[in-house]
């Protein structure tokens, strides 16, 4: 039974713990084009793999695999290999560079610590998740990670998704992104540290190192993610994230000022979490300095508002008191003009806002009042902020609002 060759051409399963993969099993399907085995019990994959010449498919998301034969390099048809959780993986095989019409490789949540040298040489790569980062010199041909010059020639890349930044090493002229035409999803992470503090040097070199990772104004969906840098890259900005819909920074810990994300024209979706530094957002969150605010449109197109975790966040506000004050006099000749009245009409701020969540909060005092005008605004949603914050709820017309009350100081972050 085992001799007999079977012409499928798919072959998908999931959480199945009896199959068994061996030479046996191969050999019976020598046309396959799609292999899925995710979450199955696979604790190895046979050296005979390098038989199935048609594949272009295959995934291993969530098996035990623990290594890769070296024939995996005679799957030149293969286009799409997913390794992410594959918890035992900790190598990639030196024949993974020759899989020359590669176009996917998935390596996310996968303690790959060993890879080749040449990633470089797959150049229709489009699509590589969990990029670890190596900032050596070595002359090796194993690493336990990729030099980020390895980028040079995947000029097709669309996600790019890179681990462990710490370890990059800083170069000064050498373009990274910025000639990644179709690149639309920009994702860098670095590893948090927790056995000893970060030094002066720590933070010089991790800002430097982002610095240099400019991305194309094609961008459109950003995660910056333990960056431990004190302040965020020069380049989040109106100028190189025009394009850019998405946002999320997520435990950028030590950066005090939020980025001046209010001037980038298409952001439709904005999550900050972790921000544990930030005490004040102000009228630099909105791309401005506060006397010109009041001429200007902040975030024009964003219709999701989501910050979380901000355990020391105290202040927010649009325009300071004094300058808001002076504005109004101005305007409306009315010296006796209370201070918290509204911001002028040509203010433009959040005019397409659907919804705002705000989670984990706890000394923040009060919510600016111009979101009260927001025509837009449908959907609220407040959890684990302080009992005695002037919110102001009952001037908000909204659909749907959830709001969960905590004492100051009663959650941490």
């Amino acid at each position: 039974m085992d001799e007999v060759q079977y012409k499928v051409r798919t072959w998908k399963t999931s959480y199945e713990k009896t199959l068994r993969v061996d030479n046996s099993f191969f050999k019976r399907f020598p046309y396959l084009r799609v292999l899925d085995l995710t979450d199955s019990f696979v604790p190895s994959i046979p050296g005979c793999i390098g038989n199935l010449i048609h594949l272009r498919l295959l995934d291993l998301d969530g098996t035990n695999v623990s290594c890769l034969p070296e024939s995996i390099g005679n799957l030149k048809n293969l286009q799409i290999l997913n390794l992410e959780r594959c918890v035992a993986l900790h190598s990639l095989p030196s024949a993974i560079t020759q899989l020359c019409n590669l176009r996917r490789l998935g390596l996310n949540n996968t303690p790959i610590d060993q890879v080749p040298k040449g990633i470089g040489k797959l150049e229709f790569l489009n699509d590589v998740e969990g990029f670890p980062v190596y900032g050596g010199s070595s002359n090796t041909k194993m690493n336990d990670g990729w030099n980020l010059e390895e980028l040079a020639y995947l000029y097709q890349l669309r996600r790019l998704h890179m681990i462990k930044l710490e370890r990059a090493a800083y170069r000064t002229t050498y373009p990274l992104l910025t000639d990644k035409g179709f690149l639309k999803f920009l994702y860098l992470w670095c590893t948090e540290r927790t056995d000893e503090p970060y030094t002066v040097k720590d933070f010089s070199n991790i800002e430097k190192i982002f610095a240099q990772l400019i991305p194309p104004c094609n961008l459109e969906d950003l995660a910056i993610v333990k960056f431990f840098g004190r302040q965020y890259p020069f380049w989040i900005d109106s100028t190189h994230l025009a394009y850019v819909k998405s946002l999320h920074l997520f435990n950028c810990k030590f950066c005090m000022h939020l980025p001046p994300v209010g001037q980038l024209p298409n952001l439709k979706y904005l999550k900050i979490e972790g921000a544990a530094a930030v005490t004040m957002i102000g009228p630099e969150f909105a791309g401005r300095r506060a006397s010109n605010l009041g001429r200007t449109v902040a975030f024009p197109k964003l219709e999701e508002l989501l910050i979380r975790d901000m355990p020391n966040w105290e202040e927010w506000f649009f325009i300071d008191e004094a300058t808001s004050t002076a504005k109004e006099r101005v305007d409306d000749g009315d010296s006796a003009m209370p201070k918290e009245k509204a911001l002028p009409p040509r203010m433009q701020i959040l005019s397409r806002l659907r919804r705002l969540e705000l989670s984990g909060c706890p000394m923040l005092e009060a919510l600016p009042r111009q979101l009260a005008q927001i025509n837009s605004l449908k959907e609220i949603e407040l959890r684990w902020l302080d009992e005695y914050q002037s919110l102001y709820l009952n001037t908000y017309r909204v659909n749907s609002m959830v709001s969960e009350q905590a004492q100051r100081g009663e959650r941490k972050a």
